[in-house]
Parts: structure tokens; sequence; C-alpha cells
């Protein structure tokens, strides 16, 4: 059988992601041991202030583009991809440049958590390797939603 993947993506909800993603805050279902780690390409601070930054400069460019005050609300958008245990940040850094070339998806953080799974039934870990990207969708240039084109 070959390997099987997968990536969802959900709204962002809470202001604190990159501080889960980074693990400033520790969710209290990590491996006591710590698994195999986490790896992050920016702190959640980082990442937030890369994230105003994108969503500033698109709120200008709305008003630029279309002539009318920045209106969306929806455009902070969360994915979480499964993972091998040989994958790279580079890897994930060519998926999120992917998404951004696709269709526009600005990507502010990446993070590996080698770090959550479960003790089986013989008392061994079973990591759950799997990575969390970090997204503005809103267009480089005029600031829209590009969502639309993603469906």
């Amino acid at each position: 059988m070959g390997n099987k993947s997968s990536l969802n993506f959900k709204p962002t909800k809470l202001n604190i992601q990159p501080y889960h993603n980074d693990r400033s805050i520790k969710p209290y279902y990590v491996l006591k041991s710590g698994g195999l780690g986490v790896e992050c390409n920016r702190s959640g601070q980082e990442a937030l202030a890369l994230r105003d930054s994108i969503v500033s400069k698109a709120t200008q460019d709305y008003k630029k583009h279309v002539g009318q005050s920045f209106q969306a609300k929806s455009y902070l958008w969360s994915a979480v991809v499964n993972i091998k245990p040989d994958t790279t940040m580079q890897d994930l850094e060519r998926l999120a440049t992917h998404f951004n070339t696709k269709y526009g998806f600005q990507c502010y953080q990446i993070a590996i958590h080698r770090d959550e799974g479960h003790i089986d039934d013989e008392g061994k870990e079973q990591i759950n390797q799997h990575a969390h990207l970090e997204f503005v969708t809103l267009d480089s240039v005029t600031g829209k939603t590009d969502t639309k084109d993603a469906r």
C-alpha cells in the first residue's frame, strides 16, 4: 500500500495558535517524554508580528484598489498536515510556497510537532507526527480574500 497523506484547513479561531505551535503555551496532551520534539520556523511572537504586517498591508491595498474600507473577516486559516518521519522544514516551506503560488495564501508560521501521540498496549510511544501551517488568505496585491479561488 502507498503512503497516505492529508491536509485539513480550518479557520484560525484563537489568537494563541502561534504560541501553541511554538509550544510557548504547552498543551496538556503532549507526551511526557517530549517525543521527538518540535521544530518551528518562527516564534509565536515573530509569527504574530509577520501576520499583523501582512494584514496591515492588505488593508491598505484593499482601500487603494477597491476604494472601500476593508471588510473581510475570515482570512486567517490553519492547516494541519500529516507528515512522515523524514519530512523536513524545507519540505513544508515548499508546500507553503505552492499554496502561495497557486492560491495567493501567505504563510506566516510553520511548526512540526513530533511531541504528541499515545502509549500503545505494549507501553510503546506512538507518535502523531504532523505539522501546522498558518496562513493569511488575503491577496498580496489587492488585499481581497483569496479563499473563493481555492474551492
